[in-house]
């Protein structure tokens, strides 16, 4: 049966200084269609898109001699000076199925992220002129991008393995949350943890809800059987997720199948109209918490695009608070050095009348 699946995994929950972004990705996977001879023909198809797209999709840095489509854990590719760029490679690979790949940073925000953008236009150390396109890192990073669409034979291989395997990416959806919104959030909610969870939770329904009438649309309406699955890594150490599923998608009742350290599955039927007007037809929808997940391919991508959104808002971040203090070491926003970089800043906060909510996550 054909599968309508969502990844979503996050960058940034850690670090005092920066956003927290979360990345959901969506895939129509026709099963029918996978390999025959994968290692696992009882698993689920998207557990075993790694394994079926090797050797053109690894989980490494892009490098022009030997060619290959970045796809896996972010903290995996991300490695080296060009281990951003080679994020990016592997996520603008995929937005060409949405006509997206072209799109400038900023832009793209715009369309898969329209409130965060909104808010991220009112940060100062978030100004897209912050960061120059006639910088080095700049350079470089067009460089290499030019380098991996200029394999268009492979990349043309690549377009017809994923259609010969049944493989369609559908849509990238992010919620950028900022330093001021994630401290309000946390407080709304009590903890970061739970904060995490009701905002991956919201973001894969909204974007289950944006292309599910394409779904619908280009089914058969003498059969229109299809599954539900949504992949998550998972969030610290929970392992319970079923009353914050049933909070956040409050019209439906799941079941938990398992509970575990290595992973927790529930089970509901949805219901809507954008599948049957009537609200009539139930489709099964999983959801699974996995940990390690980001080796799934649906997880892999979207902890890519977090991953890539965030260190660009970093980037951000560095060469504002450097335009002030020029010998200022950059950072990555982390605990440890985050409390070097918020002692250096906090005279210049003060002087701009920055509050320090506005750039400290206080959890």
């Amino acid at each position: 049966m054909p599968t309508l699946v969502i990844g979503i995994d996050e960058a940034g929950y850690g670090p005092n200084l920066g956003p927290l972004v979360i990345a959901a990705t969506a895939w129509w996977l026709d099963s029918t269609k996978a390999p025959s001879e994968r290692a696992n023909p009882d698993t689920p198809y998207a557990e075993v898109l790694h394994e079926c797209l090797l050797p053109e999709f690894l989980a490494r840095p892009f490098r022009s001699l030997r060619p290959h489509v970045p796809l896996g854990d972010s903290k995996v590719i991300h490695q080296g000076y060009d281990g951003v760029v080679s994020v990016e490679i592997g996520v603008r690979y995929w937005l060409r199925f949405c006509n997206q790949h072209q799109m400038g940073f900023d832009d793209l925000i715009h369309q898969i992220a329209p409130s965060s953008a909104s808010r991220l236009e009112s940060i100062p150390w978030y100004d897209a002129e912050l960061i120059s396109p006639e910088s080095p890192s700049s350079i470089a990073s067009a460089e290499k991008l030019r380098e991996f669409w200029n394999c268009g034979s492979f990349i043309a291989d690549c377009d017809e393995k994923i259609q010969s395997m049944g493989i369609q990416f559908l849509g990238l959806a992010t919620d950028i949350i900022d330093e001021p919104e994630f401290n309000l959030r946390t407080e709304v909610h009590d903890n970061k943890s739970t904060l995490l969870s009701i905002a991956s939770i919201g973001l894969a329904n909204e974007l289950l809800e944006r292309v599910l009438p394409q779904i619908v649309a280009s089914l058969p309406k003498s059969d229109r059987s299809f599954e539900i699955q949504f992949y998550c890594d998972k969030h610290g150490g929970r392992n319970r997720y079923q009353s914050v599923l049933e909070d956040v998608l409050n019209n439906h009742s799941f079941t938990a199948i398992q509970e575990g350290t290595d992973r927790s599955d529930y089970l509901a039927m949805y219901r809507s109209p954008l599948i049957d007007t009537d609200g009539l037809q139930e489709i099964p929808m999983h959801w699974s918490f996995l940990a390690k997940g980001d080796r799934l391919v649906p997880i892999g991508l979207s902890s890519m695009a977090a991953k890539w959104f965030r260190e660009e808002l970093m980037a951000r971040l560095n060469r504002f608070w450097q335009s002030h203090l020029p010998r200022l070491a950059a950072t990555a926003g982390y605990p440890v050095d985050a409390k070097r970089f918020a002692t250096a800043i906090q005279a210049t906060a003060d002087e701009l009348k920055l509050d320090r909510n506005s750039w400290w996550r206080l959890r």
